[in-house]
């Protein structure tokens, strides 16, 4: 029977093999990767076709549209935060993965199945959306606004006080100094859509 303490990875790639990794540093059993097709285990873990019955499932894909239709399809979503610094009156919404250095400072809100990987900042009173996606060493100042499916590219920064709407992508280094109000990709200091 799965606990709190036992949950299956879902995906295989080179993100799957990093949640893992945290996953069993922070002492929970990885019964299993949910792949399309098993292969050879990763960390001693078999990559399998098929969920173990009842197992809380967590995030190893790192696109957000992708874990959105995982997550949408149902299932025992697992949360989960390592080595990382969360602040007062801080939530994360269920199947979100908080990577290891990520500070979350006071007042952060991230919703449903996020992504925020290594060594990443999101400032007092952000509120993120759905689905959102933020590469190593991001930084996103207070007061920040980001809506549904946002990716953040490494290193980008998002300056205090500014909005980012539904759909956006930041390439990485990007420097946002204004709010952002149409979907697309955007990139450069200042940022500029492509």
């Amino acid at each position: 029977m799965a606990t709190a303490n036992t949950v299956t990875v879902v995906g295989a790639g080179g993100l799957a093999s990093e949640v893992t990794a945290y996953l069993q540093r922070a002492g929970i059993l990885v019964l299993a990767l949910l792949d399309r097709e098993p292969g050879p285990p990763i960390h001693g873990v078999p990559v399998v076709a098929q969920v173990p019955d009842g197992t809380p499932l967590v995030h190893g894909i790192g696109d957000g549209r992708v874990r959105q239709r995982l997550q949408d399809q149902g299932g025992n979503w697992f949360t989960f935060t390592c080595n990382s610094f969360t602040g007062p009156r801080c939530h994360v919404d269920v199947g979100t993965v908080i990577c290891p250095g990520v500070i979350l400072t006071a007042d952060v809100t991230v919703g449903r199945g996020g992504l925020v990987n290594l060594a990443a900042t999101l400032g007092h009173g952000t509120t993120a959306g759905d689905w959102l996606t933020v590469h190593p060493g991001a930084n996103i100042s207070g007061n920040v606004t980001l809506g549904n499916h946002v990716t953040v590219g490494s290193n980008a920064t998002i300056l205090p006080d500014l909005s980012i709407c539904d759909d956006v992508t930041l390439g990485a280094g990007t420097v946002v100094t204004r709010s952002i109000l149409e979907p697309g990709t955007y990139v450069g200091v200042p940022a500029r859509k492509l």
